[in-house]
């Protein structure tokens, strides 16, 4: 069987609103220019080739992760869908609930590092830490690749007493699709934070070692 390749030459587009009509029939990423993508959320530690496994510090230890608050001025769009020329023509939205994929990842982490987390029940009586945060941003942008950035506010209490106040952990990745970037983004936010929890808790350790080696003070003789 003879197969036969047929080119064929499209001249320039002299008509403005031609222009528009191919201009919008090209998406990048695939998808219909008109209509929203729907994005899953997903979530795997250690995605960074660079980061090696974290070390299982919180062996022995109780964490309790909350839920997050929201505070992303928006709640429902992670960016736009741009066709061939950089024309936004739809957005891109979260397929599940952002809040609970974040906490989903605090988990995660944490578990890798040894600790034994439970949720929203944080009874310190029964925690040894318990991680609250607040979602400030998980917003992207796509034209031929995904770029996106995430901010979270983190912060650790021991009972009553802040153990890590709370700070701002950002990350930024691309790739070629948003479930991908919007996760290395996490990844790389929640890789500091394990950091910083790490020092904290391993400096309370250190404390408390160092102080149950003081030596015991002997009552003062009256002269």
């Amino acid at each position: 069987m003879r197969s036969e390749t047929y080119v064929v030459f499209l001249g320039p587009v002299r008509n403005v609103v031609s222009r528009a009509v191919v201009a919008a029939a090209v998406v990048f990423p695939t998808g219909c220019a008109f209509i929203d993508q729907q994005v899953p959320l997903a979530y795997s530690p250690r995605t960074l080739d660079e980061q090696p496994m974290t070390v299982p510090f919180g062996e022995g230890r109780v964490a309790c992760v909350t839920r997050p608050m929201d505070q992303r001025p928006e709640q429902t769009r992670l960016g736009p869908v741009r066709n061939l020329y950089g024309m936004k023509t739809a957005n891109v939205r979260p397929s599940g609930d952002v809040p609970l994929w974040i906490q989903d990842a605090i988990a995660a982490e944490l578990e890798q590092a040894g600790f034994k987390v439970v949720r929203d029940n944080c009874d310190a009586s029964l925690v040894d830490y318990e991680v609250s945060s607040t979602v400030l941003k998980t917003v992207g942008d796509a034209y031929f690749r995904v770029s996106v950035e995430v901010a979270l506010a983190l912060g650790v209490a021991r009972g009553k007493q802040p153990l890590l106040p709370q700070r701002v952990y950002t990350g930024e990745a691309s790739g070629g699709n948003w479930s991908y970037a919007l996760s290395l983004a996490l990844e790389k936010a929640l890789v500091r934070f394990i950091a910083d929890l790490r020092t904290t808790g391993d400096a309370v350790v250190q404390s408390r070692a160092n102080d149950s080696q003081l030596p015991l003070s002997s009552p003062s003789r009256p002269e």
